[in-house]
């Protein structure tokens, strides 16, 4: 089944030729009910980008730790366009978004989790692809899902475009969330607070932040971006509850800022990490771990509970090696794990930034790390994933390569499976009687 939709082909009128980006606030309104349906997956669900918390870890679960494409593949896909995006599972549906750049469509597809059969593709796009840079691709924003629709964000007409599907297919809207002026293209995901679908809108000279009803695709509040700079952002927003009250956490413009994810209203700021950012910041409660980038290269250490401009107070630790640009920081057992670029793996010490070890991987990293049980995946550019313990030590258990190359996407885990998208195809590894894809329900709180 495939579905057609031009969103947003009448937005072109809106497109003017150089220049910052303008984008009208929008003050969130007290007392505003919706009709958006409470948050909830089943317990082994990996529905957004890094997983149900966005903190890349998963320690209830366990997924293969060896495979090759005859052992383990329980099934391989063709995926027919081009994109960076995770996939996202939920139940028996995995989501991804995908792009044909010869047709300049953009779509999200639908695999049924068990067979690998695709269940539907709905293109939402067609024409308007913003230029990106050559590592970037025109579908790298993982779909988010809240158990009940599945949400995405595209750059298309120089706007930002995001959509909520239904579980078959169908458009429930489609809403221009502001001004876009791609750089190197688009990177960042939803995210999740309460009623509400946030995304980063961080452009060249310019931004915003909004966050969007998700069950009508009203903008509840939009807040301006502050910047001086040239260049674009690629950092997807977090919220999480630290210092005893939810952050939305957002880096970038040589800046980390948290705001009040009900109203958009700032909490803290701090300078830093660096001009440009394109990973997701790694987080545990009262700390926020951020590293970048362009032009300057520093990985800190933030404690998550002042007020104002707290750069001089609430900055623990910061450190200018080796630092991660592209792969999203992790923290697990009270350390930090860094992965350069350039495949150097560092571990720090939450609390102190003391280094406890350095390992050189080798390759290209472009992927985010995640951990299943006691065990990292890495995933380098070129499709090798290396899996490793950490603890005092770096302690390597295999290295893994499948015959479709790529390794741009971060793999996903769901019911004690591990899903790789690579270059043109989107796998399914693990043992089948592992798996309960319906799993048990909960409420999700960021």
């Amino acid at each position: 089944m495939k579905k057609i939709v031009f969103g947003i082909c009448s937005l072109t009128v809106f497109c003017g030729c150089g220049g910052a980006p303008s984008v009208e606030p929008i003050k969130a309104s007290p007392n505003v009910s919706s009709s958006a349906e409470p948050i909830s997956f089943g317990e082994q669900d990996w529905p957004l980008w890094r997983g149900q918390h966005q903190t890349g870890l998963s320690p209830e679960q366990s997924a293969p730790v060896k495979w090759s494409e005859t052992e383990k593949v329980l099934w391989k896909s063709s995926v027919p366009g081009r994109g960076h995006s995770s996939p996202s599972i939920v139940g028996d549906n995995v989501f991804l978004t995908d792009a044909d750049e010869k047709q300049g469509a953009q779509s999200v597809i639908c695999f049924d989790r068990t067979t690998g059969k695709q269940k539907w593709t709905t293109v939402v796009n067609s024409g308007g692809i913003s230029k990106k840079h050559r590592k970037n691709s025109d579908a790298s924003a993982t779909p988010a899902s809240d158990g009940h629709s599945v949400f995405t964000a595209f750059t298309n007409h120089d706007r930002l475009q995001v959509i909520a599907l239904d579980f078959d297919g169908n458009v429930i809207w489609n809403v221009d969330a502001g001004e876009f002026k791609s750089e190197h293209g688009y990177g960042s995901s939803p995210t999740f607070h309460e009623n509400f679908v946030i995304v980063n809108g961080d452009s060249r000279g310019g931004g915003f932040i909004a966050a969007l009803d998700r069950a009508t695709g009203e903008i509840a509040w939009r807040n301006r971006r502050e910047t001086s700079s040239r260049h674009g952002n690629y950092s997807t927003p977090v919220v999480a509850t630290l210092a005893g009250k939810p952050q939305l956490i957002q880096q970038g413009y040589g800046r980390t800022v948290s705001y009040n994810p009900e109203t958009g209203e700032e909490i803290w700021r701090v300078d830093g990490p660096s001009t440009v950012t394109a990973n997701t910041v790694a987080f545990s409660d009262p700390y926020v771990i951020v590293s970048g980038g362009y032009s300057e290269n520093v990985t800190m250490c933030i404690q998550a509970d002042g007020t104002g401009d707290v750069t001089d107070s609430h900055v623990k630790w910061s450190n200018s090696r080796n630092i991660a640009y592209v792969p999203s920081p992790i923290i697990a057992d009270e350390n930090v794990l860094v992965l350069s670029g350039e495949g150097i793996l560092t571990s720090y010490n939450l609390e102190t930034g003391k280094r406890n070890w350095q390992e050189r991987i080798g390759g290209n990293f472009s992927a985010s790390p995640i951990r299943v049980g006691d065990y990292y995946y890495i995933t380098s550019e070129e499709g090798l994933v290396t899996v490793f313990q950490a603890g005092e030590k770096y302690e390597k258990i295999s290295e893994n390569r499948l015959e479709s190359a790529g390794g741009m996407a971060t793999p996903a885990v769901s019911g004690n499976q591990l899903f790789i998208r690579t270059d043109s195809h989107l796998y399914c590894l693990g043992q089948a009687e592992t798996v309960d894809p319906n799993g048990l329900t909960l409420n999700h709180s960021n």
